[in-house]
């Protein structure tokens, strides 16, 4: 199966340089099983579609609804194809059927030729429940948005996609998606919102990306995001699908003109053309050079070659900034095979002193890009040089881009010249704006790589800083766990002086005491993401004992009023009175109550079936099932559901650090961060690892984090715990096979707690 972009755009059509990568048409894809196609969707992309079909074919065309950004490439569709060949499938919307809503796109006064010209069309309403369509399986769900639209999921098995255009996962609707999407292969997702712009607009009927990856990752499908939304260019979707896939690896977002092959189960995702791909590759080769050349010359010389294939220039000069001027580094002209620096020949020139006149200083002084396309017109700065280079060896330098080499500590570190930019055809043009934000990056990631070169030292002090300010936002978050992780690195720290002082088995190095100690900062990474209604969860119902509170207060002002009406007598009155005040009282006390005996929970059993009188006599319930869940937990204030939630940190430290590049001495840090709720049993989460699956660096922090927890001081749910007390149910989690009675008895004699 293959399913190939024409249109990713939403709402509007955009055009312009900005818009390049991802496409500027909307709503079109084709989706390809054998010889069968199928397009979703008919947006100003379906013209381009056109060109990849073979219209004297069969095409299967199904509309998810009508808006103008789904349809309007439609009046190129239809003339298109010969009679018979064409099969339009759709919703009633409106009142009107599928042939009557494309009617009311081609009729004057909105296009001069009618949809009932082309009488050979067969029109078809999509039926409920699963059909076939050219012998493809085809099965429909409503969507969340105005008017509705018609999510489609096609194929079977691991050659199965699902198209969820216009979507909003709000009201359950992203519960009924991952259902209905459950083992589909590829999930095509409506990502045209941001979180801030969906909560200011919650009605117009879209999504976010962040949503949809989550929704991907209960179906098991591969993500692909697209309705781009028109004001986003090029530069914040490459932003947005970088975070996102670093976070949900393997998400793509849908580009004009991309293909996606499905073979047995297999995905591989195809850029535009073959001019995009081997940029890519060449990014992808440069990206491995930046983390993988030691040798600072010949990272300068692989730099200046690949800036030149990208760019497709004839040459290049790239400086280093030395104190008042820049040094040659390496030096390259194709067109004149003449190659110094790096391991060609070295460079006998003297330095270029740092004057405003000259266009690589000018570049480094200004701090910016600058694109001359023929440096004969230019009067800015002073091309002497390249005038007379130009006489003494018959060249003709014509176009220049120059780019400052700016760091992660924003110094500029050196500067990249290319000249004369050529075409296809090798004729000398000026350099296309689409190639600056390339060399941007591309000198800037050189700038950070021969920075950390030569500063690695600072660069992992960096990173500790990072790492701790990190943890300490974790902290800041909620009042109820300030303390933890600052707690669990100091019982670390006096841990491992203790075993240094007595020689003991875990008198490890510098190295690896840090990296153990870097992953305990960073072990609660995840609760970035957990609701602070959860983490600050201090009692069972949380704010919504308010709600019951008015609720009771109601039925209270209830029963007076049928009491002052002479509905009831007094002593009915001061019944229900006596009973409401003792059901309330009843709430009250189990909201904060540390544990549930079971004569209390019986109580709230009882409580979930009682009412109160409403208005009209109707009775009206006292708690909702929400709330009975809530007060019906036995133990803490979490819900088996708010329990996943909070669980679900520690798959989430696993995803946020695995997508980091740390150092050679910290590679270990995402596996033991995100390990921590591991238990030697195997009823520790989220992979159940169980005895050697688990490192002992891993073992110790689960000791740290539990002694932490039980002895914590902040948290809202239970009194601190005396360290004796908390030791003893480290022992008993001995006995259940729980931890390592090896280190837990270490960690008794270290007495890494006391002050």
């Amino acid at each position: 199966m293959r399913i190939t972009f024409y249109g990713t755009r939403g709402s509007v059509p955009v055009g312009g340089t900005e818009h390049r990568r991802y496409g500027g048409a909307t709503t079109c894809c084709l989706l390809t099983f054998g010889q069968t196609n199928i397009m979703v969707d008919a947006g100003s992309g379906a013209t381009s579609a056109l060109r990849d079909l073979d219209c004297g074919g069969e095409l299967y065309l199904f509309i998810t609804h009508p808006h103008l950004d789904h349809l309007s490439g439609i009046v190129s569709l239809i003339p298109a194809f010969g009679a018979g060949r064409l099969h339009i499938y759709g919703r009633p919307r409106g009142g009107l059927s599928v042939k009557e809503q494309v009617a009311r796109v081609m009729s004057p006064p909105l296009w001069p030729v009618c949809a009932d010209g082309f009488g050979s069309i067969d029109w078809i309403d999509v039926p409920e429940g699963e059909f076939e369509a050219g012998g493809v399986r085809v099965s429909s769900m409503e969507s969340n948005h105005p008017g509705g639209c018609t999510l489609y999921r096609f194929g079977t098995g691991d050659e199965s996609v699902v198209t969820a255009f216009d979507f909003n996962h709000a009201g359950g609707f992203g519960d009924r998606l991952a259902e209905f999407a459950a083992g589909a292969r590829l999930l095509v997702y409506d990502g045209s919102m941001s979180a801030e712009e969906y909560e200011e607009h919650p009605d117009w009927g879209h999504s976010v990306p962040q949503i949809g990856a989550q929704i991907a990752a209960r179906t098991g499908s591969r993500l692909i995001i697209t309705h781009h939304s028109p004001g986003d260019d090029d530069r914040l979707l490459a932003e947005s699908e970088e975070k996102l896939a670093g976070e949900y690896p393997g998400t793509v977002f849908a580009a004009d003109g991309m293909t996606v092959d499905v073979t047995g189960g297999e995905v591989t995702v195809r850029a535009r053309t073959e001019r995009e791909r081997d940029i890519l590759s060449c990014l992808l080769d440069v990206g491995i050079m930046l983390s993988t050349e030691k040798n600072p010359d010949y990272l300068l010389e692989k730099i200046t070659r690949a800036a030149i294939y990208i760019t497709g220039a004839d040459g290049g000069t790239l400086y280093t900034c030395g104190k008042e001027c820049l040094e040659f580094r390496i030096m390259i002209t194709k067109s004149k095979d003449f190659f110094k620096g790096g391991r060609g020949d070295p460079i006998d020139l003297p330095p270029v002193p740092m004057k405003p006149d000259s266009v690589c200083t000018a570049a480094v002084l200004e701090r910016r890009l600058i694109n001359i396309p023929d440096v004969y017109d230019d009067r800015r700065f002073d091309f002497s040089g390249p005038r007379r280079y130009d006489a003494l060896n018959g060249y003709r330098t014509q176009s220049i881009l120059v780019v400052p080499m700016v760091n992660d500590r924003d110094d500029v570190i050196g500067v990249m010249q290319l000249i004369n930019a050529t075409d296809l055809e090798g004729h000398v043009i000026p350099f296309p704006h689409e190639d600056e934000a390339i060399l941007s990056s591309i000198a800037s990631q050189a700038a950070i790589s021969l920075t950390n070169m030569n500063y690695s030292k600072q660069i992992v002090e960096l990173l500790n800083g990072f790492v701790k300010v990190m943890s300490n936002g974790i902290d800041a978050r909620t009042p109820y766990n300030a303390n933890h992780t600052r707690n669990m690195v100091k019982y670390g720290e006096r841990f491992f002086d203790y075993e240094k002082r007595t020689g003991g088995k875990w008198d490890v190095s510098d190295n690896e005491r840090s990296e153990i100690l870097m992953s305990v900062w960073l072990h609660d990474v995840g609760k970035l993401i957990t609701p602070l209604e959860i983490m600050d969860k201090a009692t069972r119902l949380g704010s919504g004992i308010d709600a019951v509170r008015a609720r009771f207060g109601r039925a209270k002002l209830l029963n007076r009023l049928d009491r002052a009406e002479g509905r009831i007598d007094g002593a009915e009155f001061e019944r229900r009175a006596a009973e409401l005040d003792a059901d309330l009282a009843l709430v009250e006390t189990v909201n904060t109550a540390g544990f549930l005996p079971d004569d209390r929970l019986a109580a709230v059993n009882a409580l979930r079936e009682k009412t109160y009188v409403e208005e009209d006599g109707s009775a009206g319930r006292l708690i909702t099932d929400v709330e009975f869940g809530q007060l019906s937990v036995r133990k803490g204030t979490l819900t088996d559901e708010e329990r996943a939630i909070m669980q679900s940190h520690v798959s989430m430290t696993s995803r946020m650090l695995s997508g980091l590049t740390f150092p050679k001495d910290y590679v270990h840090v995402p596996e033991w961060a995100g390990s921590h709720h591991e238990l030697l049993n195997g009823s520790g989460y989220p992979r159940h690892l169980t005895g050697d699956g688990i490192p002992w660096e891993v073992r110790l922090i689960t000791i740290l984090d539990v002694f932490e927890a039980l002895t914590a001081r902040d948290r809202p749910y239970k009194p601190p715990m005396p360290a004796e007390r908390a030791l003893g149910i480290l022992d008993s989690m001995v006995k259940d096979g729980q931890v390592d009675a090896e280190l837990l008895g270490e960690f008794k004699l270290s007495g890494a707690w006391e002050d």
